[in-house]
């Protein structure tokens, strides 16, 4: 991890401490379940280098076994994984994700609003689908060609996304067609408040 061995003292502490996120919980969970059943386990985890930079690592455990089998400590392997990371990451963002705006796609919002629905039925709740489609969208198209069409779409994704907030759900359908899912929301006017900000901001 680049860490200077002169100035880096491999305490418990230290160690845990360069894990980001809940790392060094996982670390201490899997390795409980490494003495539990003393099989072997692998967690992924992003660390810290020296450098300050952030990488992925998957951290294998087995148990270290004495001459009568108990088990006295650890030994495995860190291995970096951040390519396969990113690789992975890029995936699923051609899997899930608009490539001109960058929002949800269709696949996506269908997984989503099946979550909604489900979560709706199991908890009595509620959630509101706010569809929208763009007006003579075909004109721009054909008159001023699909490169101006790409860019109006882009723009009013960028517009969209800054009236609503991290607890809706945006996504591109497809065309000049965008959702947006609301849940748990008060009432209808809070619905109607939110439609009117999108008209206003694509206005």
């Amino acid at each position: 991890l680049g860490y200077d061995p002169a100035t880096f003292h491999t305490s418990r502490d230290a160690v845990l401490s360069v894990h980001m996120g809940d790392g060094a919980r996982r670390i201490v969970e899997s390795q409980s379940e490494v003495l539990r059943t003393g099989s072997t386990r692998s967690v992924d985890l992003k660390v810290r280098r020296g450098d300050g930079s952030i990488c992925d690592i998957v951290l294998m455990s087995q148990p270290m076994r004495d001459d009568e089998g108990r088990t006295v400590g650890f030994w495995g392997t860190m291995q970096d994984i951040s390519a396969r990371k990113r690789a992975e990451e890029q995936l699923e963002k051609l899997a899930y994700y608009d490539p001109l705006t960058g929002l949800a796609n269709r696949a996506l919002f269908q997984r989503e609003i099946n979550d909604s629905i489900t979560r709706c039925g199991r908890n009595g709740g509620r959630m509101a689908l706010l569809l929208l489609d763009l007006d003579r969208f075909k004109e721009v198209n054909d008159s001023l060609g699909h490169a101006a069409g790409d860019e109006l779409l882009t723009k009013v994704a960028h517009l969209i996304s800054r009236v609503v907030d991290s607890s809706h759900f945006l996504c591109r359908l497809g065309g000049d067609e965008f959702a947006i899912i609301m849940p748990e929301y008060r009432d209808v006017y809070e619905v109607e408040k939110l439609a009117g900000a999108l008209n206003a901001a694509v206005a």
